[in-house]
């Protein structure tokens, strides 16, 4: 892959990792090191009415799990940046092959070629 394309590729990495660092600075605050934790709801007053609780709790499963998935998101574009940077970005993980352009135009931080056996490795490692 020839330079213009990868800094193309890292440019669109920096701004989604940008885009994800904001959202998760909304409803997440740093705990040790670089540990992301979802802040806690503010329950308030002891006594306060039940289903106001139940709905801070409810609210604070789905920042959660929203967290989990941007979390992942923010992961895997450190790790295609890492790679940039190793020169080791646009191989696949399972074969070892170049990854498709059009592929890494559409998801930059791609770990796997389109290969049907490369897709079936990661999704048994789920």
């Amino acid at each position: 892959m020839d330079k213009k394309t990868i800094e193309k590729l890292k440019g669109l990495l920096e701004k989604e990792k940008v885009r994800l660092e904001g959202e998760l600075s909304g409803f997440t605050e740093k705990g040790e090191g670089e540990e992301r934790v979802v802040k806690t709801p503010d329950l308030g007053e002891k006594g306060a009415d039940f289903s106001e609780e139940a709905d801070q709790y409810e609210e604070f499963d789905r920042l959660l799990a929203m967290e989990h998935v941007l979390g992942d998101n923010l992961d895997s574009i450190n790790l295609a940046l890492s790679k940039i940077k190793d020169g080791k970005y646009g191989t696949c993980e399972s074969c070892g092959e170049e990854i498709d352009i059009k592929r890494l135009e559409i998801n930059p931080q791609s770990r796997l070629c389109i290969k049907t056996s490369c897709q079936s490795k990661f999704t048994q490692q789920q």
